[in-house]
């Protein structure tokens, strides 16, 4: 299979509402896509992803913008004319084909020789792992087979580029996490390039060269699945990409890429978000994963607080801790952490190589923004 690049200049999508207003669905997007690599457009419902997806694919004009595939301008080019197959939310399998006929249904559109159909249907079943089942009807396989045949049938007339709407959100979450695993390994082996929409972090993280993270119609941060946890560059990314606590701090000093951030009567050196320009006028808050907090015996710790909830995972506790800053959630090894009753006093320590400096946005109100992050 040959890959393609993919390309978005300056794109925007505007709707009409009902009233005649203007819906601004895509706001002057821009980014670039390189052959074979695996992208995740990801985000909250209505920030854009899908739409933006459907322009890739054909099925939705840009109002403004160029999008190109490979060196062609493809901005208005119909969505049969493009090298594009996706792979939707619902399996849109036909009910009265069997998984053959089913996968190659869109090689039989080609006009592609029937021999040469079978063959190619045969070697891209092996691929997803459904050898013999050709002659299956549909309704007799399982959720994650069916999706299985779905990414078959896209991938059978062997497209530059591959576009995934939220594909696994009907599965339950052991097929979610064992189909996840298959799409990296087919895109892997393949090399297609392959354009990912979901709203799942994990699905992102695990599956993803690059993250392009998106809100209100906007990208926010672009990055790799590493970049995007460990180094987000705002509070609505860093909450967005996990469980987060935050903390208010005075910044007394800055050193270089670093922040010295005083925490009640401790001073710690925090690093800074790659976009944040050090400013004292400007009000902080340090960004905390629940990995990065560890429980200690009250006067211990940087943060006092009392047990909440203590919540058993099997190779994890979570522990929820009242502070004045809201409820924190700490995450702890179950066999190397000492676990402390719920209603006692303890303290937290926090990890400074493992947490970043963010600017508080204006009209955010830190204890509901740690309820929210919990």
């Amino acid at each position: 299979m040959s890959a393609s690049s993919v390309s978005l200049t300056n794109v925007y999508k505007i709707f009409k509402g009902f009233s005649g207003e203007e819906i601004v669905a895509v706001n002057d997007i821009s980014f670039q896509i390189e052959p074979g690599t695996f992208v995740t457009l990801l985000g909250p419902s209505g920030c854009g992803k899908t739409t933006s997806l459907r322009m890739i694919a054909g099925f939705e004009n840009p109002t403004k913008g160029k999008i190109k595939i490979g060196d062609e301008d493809v901005t208005f080019i119909p969505p049969w004319k493009r090298d594009t197959a996706m792979v939707f939310q619902s399996y849109g399998l036909f009910p009265h084909m069997n998984v053959g006929e089913n996968v190659g249904y869109g090689l039989k559109m080609r006009k592609v020789p029937v021999s040469e159909i079978h063959d190619r249907v045969s070697a891209i079943l092996d691929l997803v792992g459904l050898n013999g089942f050709e002659d299956r009807p549909p309704s007799s396989l399982s959720g994650g087979q069916q999706q299985r045949v779905a990414l078959a049938r896209a991938l059978v007339v062997e497209p530059s580029v591959l576009l995934f709407d939220e594909p696994l959100s009907n599965l339950d979450v052991l097929l979610r996490e064992q189909m996840r695993v298959e799409i990296r390994r087919i895109q892997q082996k393949t090399g297609i390039t392959a354009i990912y929409v979901t709203h799942d972090r994990t699905e992102a993280m695990t599956l993803s060269d690059t993250v392009i993270v998106m809100n209100n119609g906007k990208i926010v941060q672009t990055g790799t699945p590493f970049d995007i946890y460990e180094e987000p560059n705002s509070i609505f990314v860093a909450g967005f990409m996990g469980k987060m606590a935050y903390f208010p701090v005075k910044i007394v000093a800055w050193e270089g890429k670093n922040g010295i951030a005083e925490l009640y009567d401790k001073k710690l050196t925090i690093r800074i978000a790659k976009t944040v320009t050090p400013n004292d006028a400007h009000q902080y808050v340090m960004a905390c994963r629940p990995e990065s907090l560890k429980i200690h015996e009250n006067g211990k710790g940087a943060v006092p607080g009392v047990v909440a909830t203590n919540v058993y995972l099997g190779n994890a506790i979570e522990s929820y801790i009242k502070t004045e800053f809201g409820e924190i959630m700490v995450k702890s090894e179950l066999h190397k952490e000492r676990l402390c009753p719920e209603g006692s006093k303890v303290s937290l320590s926090i990890r400074e190589d493992k947490t970043i400096l963010l600017p508080l946005e204006q009209g955010i109100d830190l204890l509901s923004l740690n309820k929210a992050s919990t």
